[in-house]
C-alpha cells in the first residue's frame, strides 16, 4: 500500500510540475522573435524555478507522505525522494523545448549521473555524521579523517573516475587532440588528457588538479575553428594556476566537515563553537566563489590576447550564452564567471546592443509550491509541538 501511494505522489508532483512549467512558459515563447538576450533574460526565472521547485516538491512530497500515510522519518524522506524524481521527470519538458534532442532516455540518463553523484555525496554526508556521537572521542575523529580522505579525493581524482565510471566521458577525437595539444604546446602547457563529455549543451571546463580539458560534441560543433581554439586557451589558462591556487581549490570543496563536525564540537565546547564552524563554513563558501572568479578572470586575460584572438574569443563567448539562453548582464553575483557583457568588454570587443537588463530571480511557481509547503507544514509543526 506504502508503495502505490509513493509511486501517486512522485506521478502528482510530476503532473504539477508539468502544468506549472507549461503556463510559466507560455509567455517566454511569446518571444521568439526577440533579441536572443530578451529570450535568455526572460528564461532565466523559468529555468532557475524549476531548479528551486526541485526541492519544493520534495518537501511537500515528504509532507503529503506524513499526512496520507502517517509515516515516520524514514517515511518522509522516501515519498521526497518520490517527489524529486517527480520533479525531474516533469522538468524534462522544459529541457526539450529548449533542446529537442532531449529525449526521454538521454535525458534519464544524463539526470541519473548528475543527481546520482549527488546523491552519493550526500549519502555519504549523513552516514558520516550518524557515526559520530555527541562526544568528540577516537571514533568521532576516525569518522572525519575518513570522510576528508573521501572528500580530498572526490576533488582530485574521484570526480573524473565517476564520470569515466558512468559512461559520461569518452576520449577526444584525433583532431581535437592535435588542436588542444597545438595550443598547449605554443603557451608551454602541458595537458594531460582531452575528453569529450556527454552533453548536449555547448560546454567547456578544465579540471586543473588533474590537468585535463573536457569539451562538449555540440560546443565543437557550434563554434569556428578560431572560437574554438579560444575557448581553448581560455581552459588551458585553468592549468596554469600556481599550487597554493589549487590548494584554495580542495580547500574550498571541504565545506561540509565544518558541519560534519557541529555535534561533537558543540557538545565539548558548552555550544560556543557553533558560530566558529558556521563562520568557517559560509568563509569557504564565499572565499571558494572569490577564487574562482579571480581565476576565471585570468583565463580570460589570456584567451583574448591579441586583436584576432580578443575577437574570436568574445564571439565564442556570445555563441555558448545564446546557445545555453545565459542571460548577457545581472546573474554575476555568487557566481564563479563575471557577466557575458562584462566579460566581452574585457577581451575588448564592445557588444553591438546596450547592456540587458538584470533578469528576475524566480517566477510565480515557487509562491505556489512554496504555498502548498506552507499549508502542510504549519499544521505538521502544531502537532508535533502539542505532542
Amino acid at each position: 500500500m506504502i508503495l502505490v501511494q509513493v509511486v501517486g505522489t512522485a506521478g502528482l508532483v510530476m503532473i504539477l510540475t508539468i502544468l506549472l512549467n507549461r503556463w510559466s512558459l507560455g509567455d517566454w515563447e511569446q518571444t521568439a522573435t526577440e533579441h536572443w538576450t530578451e529570450r535568455a533574460r526572460r528564461f532565466f526565472p523559468i529555468q532557475s524555478s524549476a531548479q528551486l521547485n526541485l526541492f519544493l516538491g520534495a518537501i511537500n512530497a515528504g509532507l503529503l507522505g506524513y499526512w496520507t500515510a502517517r509515516v515516520g522519518p524514514a517515511g518522509v524522506v522516501l515519498f521526497g525522494l518520490a517527489g524529486l524524481v517527480g520533479g525531474l521527470a516533469g522538468n524534462y519538458f522544459i529541457n526539450r523545448r529548449i533542446e529537442p534532442r532531449w529525449t526521454p532516455r538521454r535525458y534519464s540518463v544524463a539526470v541519473a549521473r548528475g543527481w546520482g553523484i549527488l546523491l552519493l555525496i550526500a549519502g555519504a554526508f549523513f552516514t558520516a555524521h550518524s557515526m559520530i556521537g555527541a562526544a568528540f572521542d577516537s571514533r568521532a575523529v576516525l569518522v572525519v579523517a575518513i570522510f576528508l580522505a573521501a572528500n580530498v579525493w572526490f576533488v582530485t581524482a574521484g570526480a573524473y573516475q565517476l564520470l569515466r565510471f558512468l559512461g559520461a566521458l569518452r576520449r577526444a577525437e584525433p583532431h581535437l587532440e592535435s588542436l588542444v595539444q597545438s595550443e598547449a604546446d605554443r603557451l608551454g602547457i602541458r595537458v594531460k588528457e582531452v575528453s569529450i563529455l556527454d552533453d548536449l549543451r555547448p560546454l567547456a571546463f578544465a579540471m586543473p588538479i588533474g590537468r585535463r580539458v573536457f569539451l562538449t560534441d555540440s560546443l565543437c560543433r557550434e563554434l569556428s575553428p578560431l572560437e574554438l581554439r579560444s575557448v581553448v586557451v581560455h581552459e588551458l589558462g585553468h592549468l596554469t594556476e600556481p599550487g597554493p591556487i589549487l590548494a584554495g581549490r580542495i580547500l574550498g570543496q571541504l565545506l561540509l566537515v565544518p558541519l560534519l563536525l557541529m555535534k561533537p564540537l558543540a557538545v565539548a565546547s558548552s555550544g560556543w563553537a557553533i558560530p566558529l564552524l558556521l563562520t568557517t563554513f559560509v568563509g569557504l563558501i564565499c572565499g571558494s566563489k572569490l577564487l574562482s572568479r579571480r581565476m576565471e578572470r585570468r583565463a580570460d586575460q589570456l584567451a583574448s590576447l591579441g586583436s584576432d584572438r580578443s575577437v574570436a574569443y568574445a564571439a565564442a563567448l556570445e555563441k555558448i550564452y545564446s546557445l545555453n539562453l545565459l542571460p548577457a548582464s545581472g546573474i554575476a553575483r555568487g557566481r564563479a564567471h563575471p557577466d557575458l557583457y562584462d566579460r566581452m568588454i574585457g577581451a575588448g570587443i564592445q557588444p553591438d546592443y546596450p547592456r540587458p537588463k538584470a533578469p528576475e530571480a524566480a517566477n510565480w511557481t515557487v509562491l505556489v509550491w512554496g504555498g502548498l509547503c506552507l499549508i502542510q507544514s504549519v499544521p505538521a509543526i502544531r502537532e508535533y509541538l502539542i505532542r
